[in-house]
């Protein structure tokens, strides 16, 4: 999947948020004309599937926590409005969208995370929620079994836990996930599908671990995969691994556990890069190409290391892992298009090919591969892709 086909997809999940309500209910603290209640659990409780209720900041007063089970939308105005504890949300029925929309989340206490999102078939949004390190919780949020999760412009923290991302499928844009202390990852998600657009994550910095700590999953990464997931980054992400003495330091860790990423375009900073053991993965994407006009073809290949362009007017057959200089491979089967650097802050080249008129026949398929060298002189072959010739 490319960086605008997500963002695509993005905007197509995101109509499912436009929720019409049929009722508005007003709380706020002070009560008077126009209130409906003066604090949120019994405005939920009150409210209908589509309803929205809006929570009046009131300088700072604390709303209490409540468990949310429909689709409805809990909105702060008058500036971000404070929910003290966190909330729940479970069993949202499919068809119906919850959103918890401007909130800071304050004093969740115990060992339950401030925000949980459990077996919902529903769609779950949560859109300018900011949960900083100070509060007493263990994680700030953990969801499992959502069919839909959606996080935007979200600002949270972990303290000892990490943020957990179980069973469920989930996009998060715009947002930044700060791991603080403690001997776990920032994020760790299990059997998950992810989808990543303009955030910045960054590990932990391990303070509270010991010698020892290799019994923990990847303390101080960014994001660590378990178990089956699949991860699809765009380029104007950030994933930086956290400053831990001791032990490795990743800004992404998939491990052999059938976890993946597709597309990776992130910026991934590791510290101790030597240590990095995810190698990124080599893409090519071939656009249309017209006769009388040039064929683009982009490739995504490791950052600041090299990858060379071939073409095939056959069926897919590798090339020699060559992945400098301009050789031809193969004579009439492969041919090298161009080879070059893959610059720092970049993950990406795009070749540029001349189609004049007669130089193919009309309605060839071409097939591209590409080859990847990195920093670290690991070789990587990515899959063919085909496009069309008109």
């Amino acid at each position: 999947m490319t960086h605008s086909r997500l963002h695509f997809s993005l905007a197509a999940l995101l109509l499912t948020v436009s929720v019409a309500a049929q009722r508005t209910w007003i709380v706020d603290s002070r009560g008077g004309p126009g209130v409906d209640f003066t604090d949120l659990p019994p405005a939920v409780a009150a409210a209908s599937a589509g309803d929205t209720v809006l929570v009046r900041a009131n300088g700072g007063v604390q709303y209490e926590s409540t468990r949310v089970e429909k689709g409805i939308t809990i909105r702060g105005v008058d500036g971000a409005s404070r929910l003290r504890d966190g909330m729940l949300i479970t069993n949202v029925p499919g068809g119906e969208t919850i959103v918890l929309d401007n909130f800071v989340i304050d004093e969740a206490a115990g060992f339950d995370p401030a925000i949980e999102a459990l077996a919902n078939e529903g769609t779950v949004v949560l859109e300018r929620i900011v949960d900083p390190t100070f509060t007493s919780h263990i994680g700030s949020l953990h969801v499992d079994q959502c069919k839909l999760f959606i996080a935007r412009g979200c600002n949270q923290s972990n303290r000892s836990g990490p943020i957990r991302f179980i069973r469920s499928t989930v996009f998060l844009i715009d947002c930044t996930y700060i791991g603080t202390f403690g001997p776990n990852a920032t994020i760790e998600c299990t059997d998950t599908d992810i989808h990543l657009s303009n955030c910045y994550i960054r590990g932990g910095d391990g303070t509270l671990l010991w010698p020892g700590c290799q019994w923990y999953v990847d303390p101080g990464a960014a994001i660590v995969g378990n178990y089956h997931c699949t991860f699809t980054i765009g380029k104007d992400c950030w994933l930086q691994g956290g400053e831990l003495p001791i032990c490795a330091v990743r800004g992404i860790s998939l491990g052999n556990n059938g976890s993946n990423l597709v597309d990776p375009e992130a910026v991934i900073v590791d510290p101790t890069p030597s240590r990095l053991t995810v190698q990124p993965i080599t893409t090519v994407h071939p656009g249309q190409g017209l006769l009388g006009g040039t064929l683009q073809v982009r490739t995504v290949g490791p950052e600041r290391g090299a990858t060379t362009l071939f073409a095939s007017l056959s069926p897919a057959r590798p090339p020699l892992l060559l992945p400098f200089g301009a050789v031809w491979l193969d004579p009439g089967l492969i041919i090298h298009i161009d080879a070059g650097a893959v610059l720092p802050g970049s993950r990406m080249r795009t070749s540029t090919i001349p189609l004049p008129h007669g130089s193919l026949p009309p309605n060839l398929p071409l097939l591209f591969q590409a080859v990847s060298l990195d920093r670290f002189g690991r070789v990587a072959l990515s899959g063919p892709a085909i496009t069309t010739i008109q």
